[in-house]
C-alpha cells in the first residue's frame, strides 16, 4: 500500500488515497479492520505527537500523513474512511431475567476465558426478561458458545444462539463531531440497498453496524458513494480532460451576501464549478458575481425568479419557480394544444400573454 485509503481498494475500485488523516481516525480504522498500520504504532505516535507518513516500499509518492487534528486542515471531511471486519460472530442469550447484574454474570465467564467482546446490545421485554447479544472474533465463537450454555442454565435463559455469518461495517471521521445526520444518512443508504442492520455501535467519530456477511461489499460500496468518497470514480475515468476532480465544501450560512463571499473564496481555490443550494435572498447577488467569475453553477434548491430572468448560460437550476412553470405550461398550451392566446396570473399580479 502507498498510503491509507478511504476503504479497501479490493472491494471498492474507486477507493482513493487520503493525503491526511488524524491519529484518532487512524486508530478507529485500524481497530475496526483496516490493516494498514498496527494499532500500537499509531498509539505511540499519537501519544508523543509524532507525525507519521505511510509510504510504499516499492514506489515513490506522497503517501498519507497521520497527524493531530489541530495540525490538520480546518475543513475536515465528515467521513474520512469506511472500515469493515469479516471476522465477526454474534451470540445471543434469549429470555434472560431482566435484573441488575445480569450483564456481568454473562460477560464475566466469557472474559475469564480471555475472549474479547466487541459490540453489545441488550433489549428489554415486556415479560421482565431480556435478550442479550454481543459479538466476538469468529475464532472464539465456539468457546464463547460453550460458556454461554453453562451461563444459560444458571440464569434460566430460554435459548442460546450463535451466528458466524455476519460482518461489521463502520464509517469513521472526526467531522462527525460538528455534523449532524451522519447516522441517518448511513441507515438510509443501507435501507435503500435492502440491507438489514442487526446491531449498532457508536462513538464520537465512528458508527458501526453489524449486517449479514453476504451484504458486506454492497454495503461498503453504497456507503463509499453516499458519503462522497467515490470522487475518484470520475477521476478513474480520466477526470476533466485529464485533470483530477477535487471536492471543496463550504457553507454560506444563509447570510445576506454570504454566497458571494463563498463564491469568491471558491474561485480563489481554483474551483471551476459549484453544486449547491443558495438562498433566495442571496441568489441575485450570486448571479451578478457568476457573470464576472464565469463559473458554472448547479443550484439545487432556490426558487428565486432572478435566475429565470437573467438566463445565465452556465447556471443550471434543478427546481423551477412559479413563473418558470407557468411559462412552460403556457408554451405547451400554445404550441402543442393549438390555443392561440394564453394568459396567466401569479401571486404578484404579473400578466403573461403569448400570441
Amino acid at each position: 500500500m502507498d498510503g491509507v485509503y478511504t476503504t479497501d481498494p479490493r472491494v471498492v475500485e474507486s477507493a482513493r488515497r487520503l493525503s491526511k488523516i488524524t491519529f484518532e481516525e487512524m486508530l478507529e480504522m485500524a481497530s475496526l479492520g483496516s490493516k494498514v498500520l498496527q494499532i500500537r504504532s499509531v498509539e505511540f505516535a499519537g501519544k508523543y505527537n509524532v507525525p507519521l507518513r505511510v509510504l510504499s516500499t516499492f514506489e515513490d509518492g506522497p503517501g498519507t500523513l497521520i497527524t493531530t487534528e489541530e495540525l490538520d486542515s480546518m475543513e475536515q471531511p465528515v467521513i474520512s474512511g469506511i472500515a469493515f471486519n469479516r471476522d465477526e460472530a454474534k451470540l445471543t442469550l434469549l429470555g434472560v431475567p431482566d435484573v441488575p447484574g445480569v450483564a456481568a454474570k454473562i460477560l464475566a465467564p466469557v472474559g475469564a476465558k480471555n475472549i474479547e467482546v466487541d459490540m453489545i446490545v441488550q433489549n428489554v421485554g415486556a415479560d421482565q426478561t431480556t435478550d442479550f447479544t454481543f459479538t466476538v472474533h469468529r475464532n472464539d465463537v465456539e468457546a464463547a458458545y460453550e460458556v454461554l450454555e453453562g451461563v444459560s442454565k444458571e440464569l434460566g435463559a430460554r435459548e442460546v444462539r450463535k451466528d458466524s455469518k455476519i460482518c461489521k461495517v463502520s464509517v469513521v471521521g472526526v467531522g462527525m463531531r460538528s455534523h449532524a445526520g451522519v447516522a441517518s444518512q448511513m441507515f438510509e443508504t443501507l435501507a435503500a440497498e435492502g440491507i438489514n442492520i442487526q446491531m449498532i455501535s457508536t462513538s464520537e467519530i465512528k458508527i458501526s453496524v453489524v449486517v449479514d456477511e453476504k451484504y458486506l461489499e454492497l454495503a461498503v460500496r453504497a456507503l463509499h458513494q453516499a458519503f462522497d468518497l467515490a470522487l475518484e470514480d470520475a477521476n478513474a475515468a480520466g477526470g476533466f480532460q485529464g485533470i483530477p476532480f477535487e471536492a471543496v465544501a463550504r457553507n454560506d450560512l444563509g447570510l445576506w451576501g454570504a454566497s458571494s463571499n463563498e463564491l469568491v473564496a471558491l474561485y480563489e481555490q481554483d474551483v471551476w464549478a459549484t453544486v449547491g443550494s443558495l438562498d433566495g435572498a442571496n441568489s441575485h447577488i450570486m448571479v451578478r458575481l457568476a457573470l464576472k467569475l464565469d463559473m458554472p453553477i448547479v443550484n439545487t434548491a432556490t426558487t428565486d425568479p432572478t435566475l429565470t430572468e437573467t438566463a445565465v448560460p452556465w447556471i443550471v437550476r434543478c427546481i423551477a419557480d412559479d413563473r418558470q412553470i407557468s411559462y412552460a405550461l403556457a408554451l405547451h398550451m400554445y404550441r402543442d394544444r393549438g390555443v392561440r392566446r394564453v394568459g396567466g396570473r401569479g401571486v404578484h399580479d404579473r400578466h403573461v400573454e403569448l400570441e
